[in-house]
């Protein structure tokens, strides 16, 4: 059965899109959520919850490339589900599994380049993992999953206010960790 939500699109493209993003990903979606909730109530609350926010972002899925909306909808549950437990007064863990789908990968790069790239992922895999939750989560938030500062507002219970000022401190926090690793912060930007 198809959740509401998608059915109620009135667009009959993006209802289209989004039944075969469902279908392809619910899955996926469920075994990410039973890692976070224990009972298969919660995991359905917590995919419901992620499909509402996926057909919000149905406009940037569609821009987004194919092997890589796995990735957006997973991370999405992912977060669901930090913000049902959450609410029930636990803190869930993150992983970046997702952000390394998202990292852009060409053949056709020179191995030594290859090599640089995949050190830098590995190293910088480190120390997102080390950040702390909260920290990772409003990042993902707000640039993997391009959620509006409200949206993130909204979840968190603060004002939107409130957010660009967590955000300004996070980042700041990862160019620290950044610039503490031997990361020259020019060269990636």
């Amino acid at each position: 059965m198809f959740p509401l939500i998608i059915l109620t699109i009135e667009d009959e493209s993006s209802r289209d899109f989004m039944l075969r993003l469902y279908v392809n990903s619910v899955t996926r979606m469920y075994l990410e959520a039973v890692k976070y909730v224990s009972d298969k109530e919660s995991a359905e609350d917590v995919v419901s919850d992620a499909v509402v926010k996926l057909v919000e972002k149905v406009d940037l899925l569609r821009q987004i490339d194919e092997g890589k909306r796995l990735a957006y909808a997973i991370t999405t549950v992912r977060h669901m589900a930090y913000h049902h437990l959450r609410q029930e007064s636990r803190v869930g863990l993150t992983s970046f599994e997702a952000l390394e789908e998202l990292l852009p990968s060409e053949d056709t790069e020179a191995t030594d380049d290859k090599i640089l790239k995949e050190q830098r992922k590995t190293r910088l895999r480190e120390l997102l993992t080390a950040i702390p939750a909260e920290d990772r989560l409003l990042l993902e938030e707000k640039f993997i999953l391009s959620w509006s500062d409200e949206e993130i507002a909204k979840t968190l219970g603060i004002r939107p206010n409130s957010v660009r000022m967590r955000l300004t401190r996070a980042k700041r926090r990862v160019a620290d960790a950044l610039t503490a690793q031997g990361f020259r912060l020019n060269d990636w930007v």
